[in-house]
């Protein structure tokens, strides 16, 4: 009898934000411009690089999305090649130059195609995860000095 593992919600919002990234994009995208505006209205670039940070956090998570097991069939395999029956080591399945036959098993034209869809759209993703992490880290960390730069402070004693 085995226990069915449950996946965590965390794990779970992650595989939605994976499969709706144009949405979390247009979203962070929204989120920015609306706290540069703050920013502008307020006179304070602090809200524009918190934005920055949350960039960051979304940035990192569309990177990983595709790293971590996201439903109960992706853990189960995930579980099994960590813990393989056969106890002769971790994925033992996998081939190895130790005169295990290496050849690749035929893959058809459809699956082939669908293999490199596939590729193309988990590299596109995470390079869109890369971009938003290294935008929203240097937002995050150099718009607050836009506030001295754009509104300096003037001396009203002497200086």
């Amino acid at each position: 009898m085995t226990d069915k593992i449950i996946v965590p919600v965390s794990l779970r919002v992650l595989n939605k934000i994976a499969k709706h990234y144009l949405v979390t994009v247009i979203s962070i995208v929204l989120f920015n411009v609306c706290s540069l505006f703050a920013s502008i209205v307020l006179k304070d670039f602090n809200w524009l690089a918190a934005s920055g940070g949350v960039t960051t956090i979304f940035g990192v998570l569309l990177t990983v999305s595709h790293s971590v097991p996201k439903n109960d069939e992706e853990v189960q395999y995930y579980v099994a090649s960590i813990f393989p029956k056969s106890r002769d080591g971790i994925m033992s399945e996998l081939p190895t130059a130790r005169g295990v036959n290496l050849s690749i098993p035929e893959v058809s034209d459809d699956d082939e195609a669908l293999m490199k869809n596939t590729a193309k759209k988990i590299l596109k993703i995470e390079s869109i995860g890369v971009t938003l992490t290294i935008i929203g880290t240097l937002l995050w960390a150099y718009s607050g000095f836009l506030t001295n730069f754009i509104y300096p402070v003037k001396c009203i004693t002497s200086c």
